[in-house]
């Protein structure tokens, strides 16, 4: 059963390309987990889970930053700007402060992760 928080473009990108790999907000976790999410070259580890905090207002509320449960590092040892330590939800996560002009019903948790994506390769390198 469906928790109503995502659009069905947000549910219908995650199975596409997450498969059974994500997990859907609920009202008490506001976030979407994707396990073992596959990162680019030039970090420390392949996969890391990926989480993104939803707001109370989501889809007019914007997506900000995101979050890691491994901590990524690149594999030259060169230093990633923005990154912090936080826990949520019992759990130890790393976040990458970065931030861009939210578009109201233009972006999206698609859009969204879409950013993560670009991020994390322009970061290796």
């Amino acid at each position: 059963m469906r928790s109503g928080i995502l659009r069905p473009e947000d549910i219908e990108y995650l199975d596409a390309n997450f498969s059974c790999r994500w997990e859907e907000p609920s009202a008490v976790e506001m976030r979407v987990v994707i396990k073992n999410y596959e990162l680019p070259d030039g970090y420390n580890v392949p996969t890391a889970d990926l989480m993104v905090m939803i707001p109370s207002d989501y889809p007019a509320g914007l997506l900000d930053m995101f979050y890691f449960g491994t901590e990524l590092a690149r594999q030259d040892g060169r230093a990633i700007q923005g990154l912090s330590s936080e826990t949520h939800f019992g759990r130890q996560w790393q976040r990458w402060s970065r931030h861009y002009t939210w578009q109201p019903g233009i972006d999206s948790l698609v859009s969204h992760i879409e950013y993560v994506k670009n991020e994390l390769i322009h970061s290796a390198k």
